[in-house]
């Protein structure tokens, strides 16, 4: 399951996120709800049905409007927590990388900042 994404920001941008659950009965809409850095927005989710009755999708679309969107995003189901996510501007993400491909391989720093300027010149 992934749980850190990259995303620019805007009107129209969304971040889709597909959640794989186990249970029986389904998971009722009703019951999802989205906590994250902006109060009351509005994250819409569907619930559909994987190749057995007991697998599901929880499949949901955050939109990321401005900066203030950016974060962590926890998922509850009647209140227990699910999963919690990050979405991080997509350059951060990439830095983020390069800081932590840096301190694990201090004797390749040269190859991983010139692969680092390759990645955000692309």
């Amino acid at each position: 399951m992934k749980t850190l994404y990259g995303s620019k920001s805007g009107q129209d941008v969304k971040v889709t996120v597909a959640v794989p659950v186990i249970a029986n009965p389904p998971p009722q809409k009703s019951a999802l709800r989205w906590f994250g850095p902006i109060a009351n927005s509005s994250i819409m989710s569907m619930v559909f049905q994987q190749d057995v009755p007991y697998k599901h999708w929880i499949n949901s679309s955050i939109p990321i409007i401005n900066q203030n969107y950016f974060g962590n995003y926890t998922l509850k189901y009647n209140m227990t927590e699910v999963i919690t996510i990050t979405i991080n501007a997509e350059g951060l993400l990439l830095f983020k990388f390069f800081l932590i491909a840096k301190n694990k391989f201090t004797k390749n720093y040269e190859y991983i900042k010139s692969f680092f300027n390759f990645l955000i010149s692309y």
